[in-house]
């Protein structure tokens, strides 16, 4: 791996923020998917050049802890990203978009995020079900790098939707993917590693009370976003992921 990967390697991970059922129900998109314990976890990836591509992420005893199906987009390199349980419930789908320098994506979930909260307008699941959005990200992007935000959306008091980061995630300069994700405590809380030239797989570890669903739409969206790790050979590097 590169340099930026091998030290990012070596770095301990931390206990997140998500300790209680009431934050997990508020501020995660699957509360039965935020870790108990700090986990190491492997992200594998199957090509469709054409169609869609197929992964899994899985503990380090090799059980499935989830699994996502991605689909090319069109002009502007957008991508649409579906995670399921491991019984194959959908957990949440993701849409991105590119405009250069800038990478935004946002995060739906089956129900809706906060009481009288409006099904989206625009986006479906893919069995045409109602979406609600649930969390906005923000990435700006260089050659082969890219940092930003995870941020979730609920309602203020009057019923408006406001957004509340969680998350800050970088990926530094590098061919090959490497990423560190801290909470907004400043503490680090996740991180994947690119363990070689192989573009199919990452290895990672998530800390105790964390999103890990929240986790891996960030590993999907920032590979996407800088052309880097589990996309990486896809043209000049860039992800035709969800």
């Amino acid at each position: 791996m590169g340099g930026g990967g091998s030290k990012i390697a070596m770095l301990e991970v931390e206990a997140g923020s998500l300790v209680t059922d009431a934050i997990k129900q508020n501020k995660a998109i699957s509360p039965a998917n935020v870790m108990a314990a700090k986990t190491k976890v492997s992200l594998s990836l199957k090509y469709d050049m054409s169609v869609k591509d197929t992964g899994a992420m899985m503990d380090e005893t090799g059980s499935v802890l989830m699994t996502f199906k991605s689909t090319p987009g069109g002009f502007g390199r957008k991508m649409t990203l579906m995670v399921y349980d491991a019984s194959g419930k959908v957990l949440c789908m993701a849409a991105g978009k590119d405009n250069f320098t800038k990478y935004s994506f946002q995060v739906f979930k089956p129900t809706p995020s906060y009481a009288k909260q409006s099904a989206d307008e625009k986006m479906k699941l893919e069995d045409g079900a109602d979406c609600y959005l649930f969390a906005k990200g923000e990435i700006d992007c260089g050659m082969a790098k890219g940092k930003g935000t995870y941020s979730i959306v609920k309602a203020d008091a009057e019923g408006d939707a406001v957004e509340t980061k969680l998350y800050e995630f970088l990926k530094p300069r590098g061919m090959v993917f490497a990423m560190t994700v801290e909470n907004v405590q400043g503490a680090l809380v996740a991180k994947m590693v690119q363990p070689g030239m192989d573009p199919k797989k990452i290895l990672g570890e998530i800390g105790s009370a964390v999103d890990s669903v929240a986790m891996l739409v960030i590993t999907n969206m920032l590979a996407d976003a800088t052309g880097g790790g589990m996309y990486y050979g896809y043209g000049a590097g860039i992800a035709a992921g969800v």
